[in-house]
């Protein structure tokens, strides 16, 4: 155990403890993916863990517009001077993303198919300098931050997808 982290166990006191591995924990509708880049801080043996849902409804003729509303927490490893707790190697992405599904006709068949609809998103316990540049790496992986544990006014409604989007994350 690492100064009261499990690196076992490293979802344990944090707000995906009880969440399902991978995409496992995404609720899709009977018949019916943010795609991250990761850093130089690799990934714990311990499968990230989410928790959401995909709905769909109607959007213009012939289109379908399919919402996906989820958090995703991933486990770094991390050596015992790197992380403190378990925020400092479990950072979160929450997204709210629609997607729309055009078919051809009424589209052009160039239209056709699947597009990127509005969004918006949520990070949380993020290298901040990394992630600016699209690169998911733990809090503990800026250089210039120092390791702070759980971000103030850190709850566990913001990483909740049936709740609302938190208006600001934790890199500003």
């Amino acid at each position: 155990m690492l100064s009261g982290v499990d690196l076992d166990r490293p979802f344990d006191r944090t707000p995906a403890a009880n969440w399902r591995e991978g995409i496992a924990g995404i609720t899709v509708p009977p018949g019916h993916r943010y795609f991250t880049l990761i850093g130089a801080k690799g990934l714990s043996q311990v499968p990230p863990r989410m928790t959401g849902s995909l709905t769909a409804k109607p959007g213009g003729k012939g289109e379908l517009i399919v919402h996906a509303s989820y958090a995703v927490a991933y486990a770094f490893d991390a050596r015992p001077d790197e992380a403190r707790s378990p925020a400092d190697i479990v950072p979160f992405v929450r997204e709210e993303q629609d997607y729309v599904l055009r078919k051809a006709p009424p589209f052009a068949k160039a239209d056709a198919g699947l597009s990127i609809g509005e969004g918006s998103g949520y990070t949380s316990r993020m290298a901040c300098d990394a992630i600016k540049t699209g690169i998911l790496a733990p809090q503990y992986a800026d250089k210039g931050r120092p390791v702070v544990g759980v971000p103030v006014g850190d709850d566990a409604a913001a990483y909740d997808p049936t709740k609302p989007l938190p208006s600001l994350d934790t890199c500003g």
